[in-house]
């Protein structure tokens, strides 16, 4: 049969949560029980919520959100009563969590639209206002480790090459995933998104990016449209930016904004599945590195 969408899950996640402070977890309840994607459960859970542990106690925090592998995602060492404020962060956090989870898991590459991406880091020099002068290009095995995964030091630079093999012209935009869940648009940057064109056959070169912290895993999503995006408006916006089905808007502008499960109006639960082909999407991991 004819497949005609492609669905990445439900944005939801399963949180436990382990709270000695009797007004803390009350409050945490009541706005928990505000959002369908937040499922409070004992075990198999994506994220622990802890107050009064071993854990927080050990690293002077009050309470901590961390993944399974305590790998801390907020925590707070302010003794304040004002448990809304401590609460909304909370919420923040694990909202931010839940949309980074989601888009990493995107994945469409359809023929129709092929692109192909290389990572090449550069040499130079910052000039006056903060102008990044290219020297040279230098091979990528320099950042590819003993593994073979590519990683990059605090203040390297690096161009990305985007060939476009399909049959359509495409306009490229890449997303940033930090390892702290915060999202960047890398792509397009200081030009109108229609500028971002790329015919079949062709190849852009982005200009020079300049790695930052924080370190760890970060994760680049380049995407090849049909329809130019405007996914700086969506982020900027939080997701209220006028985006809605239906309306000839590319269907992953429309999925990206939809992940901002935080909206008033959609607290939570099904996003947009995008129709096969629509839209090319594909993952790039590195690690960012001390110097």
């Amino acid at each position: 049969y004819l497949v005609s969408s492609q669905s990445y899950g439900d944005l939801s996640v399963n949180v436990k949560v382990d709270i000695m402070n009797t007004k803390l977890a009350e409050a945490v309840s009541a706005m928990f029980s505000e959002y369908p994607l937040i499922s409070v459960v004992e075990e198999d859970f994506d994220l622990i919520l802890e107050e009064g542990t071993d854990f927080v106690s050990k690293n002077g925090y009050i309470v901590a959100l961390s993944m399974e592998e305590d790998h801390v995602l907020f925590a707070s060492r302010d003794e304040s009563d004002n448990y809304s404020e401590l609460v909304d962060e909370i919420i923040h956090a694990v909202l931010s969590y839940v949309q980074c989870t989601y888009l990493r898991n995107l994945e469409a590459e359809p023929g129709i639209l092929y692109t192909d991406v290389e990572f090449i880091p550069v040499k130079g020099y910052v000039k006056q206002r903060n102008v990044f002068v290219e020297e040279s290009e230098l091979p990528l095995e320099g950042n590819i480790d003993e593994t073979g995964s590519m990683f990059y030091r605090e203040g390297d630079y690096f161009k990305m090459k985007f060939t476009n093999r399909g049959r359509k012209s495409v306009y490229i935009s890449v997303l940033d995933i930090q390892p702290d869940n915060k999202i960047n648009i890398i792509l397009p940057k200081n030009r109108p998104p229609e500028e971002y064109r790329v015919k079949p056959g062709e190849t852009y070169v982005s200009p020079a990016i300049r790695i930052y912290p924080p370190y760890g895993t970060e994760m680049f999503k380049v995407i090849a449209s049909e329809e130019p995006m405007d996914l700086k408006a969506v982020l900027k916006s939080g997701g209220s930016n006028p985006v809605h089905r239906g309306e000839g808007n590319n269907p992953f502008q429309i999925l990206f904004s939809e992940t901002f499960a935080a909206d008033e109006e959609t607290r939570g639960g099904d996003a947009t599945n995008m129709p096969v082909g629509s839209v090319f999407v594909k993952s790039f991991v590195f690690e960012i590195k001390e110097k």
